[in-house]
C-alpha cells in the first residue's frame, strides 16, 4: 500500500492514466452479381477494436469468398488476416 501511494504521487501519469478502448461486433458485407442475380454475402461476427479493423481492411484490401456452387447460401468469407 505504501509503495502504491508513493509511486502514484511520484508518477501520476504512469499509475493513474486511463485509456478507453472501444470494441465492436462487426460484419463485412459484400453485394455482387452472382449467377444472374444480386447476392449479398456477410462474414461471421468480428470482435475487434474499430480503428484496428478499419486499418486491417484498408491494408489488405481483398478478401476471398468461397461459395458452394450447388448452394450459394453456403459460403465462407476468408478473413483470416484479421486474426
Amino acid at each position: 500500500r505504501f509503495w502504491n501511494g508513493v509511486s502514484g504521487s511520484l508518477f501520476p501519469d504512469i499509475y493513474h492514466s486511463e485509456q478507453v478502448v472501444s470494441t465492436a461486433i462487426c460484419t463485412v458485407t459484400y453485394t455482387t452479381p452472382y449467377k444472374g442475380k444480386t447476392k449479398t454475402f456477410r462474414s461471421d461476427a468480428i470482435l475487434k477494436e474499430k480503428v484496428s479493423l478499419e486499418m486491417l481492411l484498408q491494408y489488405y484490401g481483398v478478401a476471398t469468398i468461397y461459395i458452394n456452387p450447388k448452394n450459394d447460401n453456403q459460403y465462407y468469407f476468408d478473413l483470416d488476416f484479421l486474426k
